[in-house]
This record gives C-alpha cells, sequence and structure tokens, in this order.
C-alpha cells in the first residue's frame, strides 16, 4: 500500500478521486494516509532540494508504520469511509 500510493501522480484532484473509489474496498484510509506522508514528487523536487538525504531517509523510515496503523485503528474504530452521491 506504501509503495502504491507513493507513486500516484498528481496532487489532490486526481488523488482525493482515486482514494474515493478505492474506498469501498476498505483500503481509503491507509492509502491517503500513505500518500500524504510518502508522495514521491514532494520528496524528489521538495525535500531532498532543500533536505539533506539521510535526513529525508530517516522521515521516510519513521513514517514507514503509519498508515499501517492509521488503517487498522480505523478497522478496529469501525470508521469506514463511503463515498457520498
Amino acid at each position: 500500500m506504501d509503495v502504491a500510493s507513493a507513486v500516484i501522480p498528481g496532487g489532490p484532484s486526481a488523488t482525493i478521486p482515486l482514494v474515493a473509489g478505492l474506498m469501498a474496498a476498505g483500503a481509503g484510509v491507509a492509502l491517503f494516509s500513505a500518500w500524504v506522508l510518502y508522495e514521491l514528487n514532494r520528496t524528489l523536487i521538495w525535500e531532498l532540494s532543500f533536505l539533506p538525504a539521510h535526513l529525508v531517509g530517516l522521515r521516510v523510515l519513521v513514517c514507514l508504520p503509519v498508515p499501517v496503523l492509521v488503517g487498522q485503528a480505523a478497522g478496529s474504530l469501525g470508521l469506514r469511509l463511503t463515498p457520498t452521491s
């Protein structure tokens, strides 16, 4: 899930409809939180341009378990997002 969300191209206008389509499969919360944390475009263009590579790597390493934990927490709390029509 983390790798898939990192390579989703585009900004929120492209990602949020994709996440809304995957909500029925239960992947909405984890996918969106992973996209927010790992977006490859932002990491390459903005973070690596201004920050040392070891700091960016540390941030990614620390954030690796977060989408999984968010997905598990949402599932255990029964927070299932459903797209509205």
